[in-house]
């Protein structure tokens, strides 16, 4: 399964930001990819859709020593997906945002730095 920037069709909810509508520009297909297993009890770390790492939901320290050493990764929970990106800030070292399309618009939703862009944050985004 290939996972791209803006594939699901679920929106962001409340709060979120609706982004100008980009016509025929292909998705960018993301390198890594966080998928939740219900059967572990874990989110399973992917590359290039290569099992890596697994991370249980006390392992958040772990996962943002992850984070801060990357840029995008999608995000397959246990109530949808998302893409999530780092993008960056004049004066300082930039933030994260989670973006989801729903019929054929991007919204967008702020997650912050790296250390509180946990899996307990994104699940609440979905």
């Amino acid at each position: 399964m290939e996972l791209v920037c803006g594939e699901d069709s679920e929106g962001l909810g409340g709060g979120a930001i609706q982004s100008e509508r980009r016509e025929k520009q292909m998705p960018k297909a993301l390198e890594h990819a966080l998928i939740w297993e219900e059967e572990h009890q874990q989110y399973q770390l992917s590359t290039h859709g290569q099992p890596q790492q697994g991370f249980h939901r006390e392992d958040e320290a772990a996962f943002s020593r992850w984070v801060a050493q990357h840029s995008s990764f999608a995000f397959v929970g246990q109530a949808g997906r998302l893409s999530v990106l780092h993008e960056a800030r004049g004066g300082g070292t930039g933030y994260w945002y989670a973006y989801r399309t729903k019929e054929r618009h991007t919204h967008k939703r702020y997650l912050g730095s790296s250390s509180n862009t946990t899996a307990a944050l994104r699940e609440e985004e979905l």
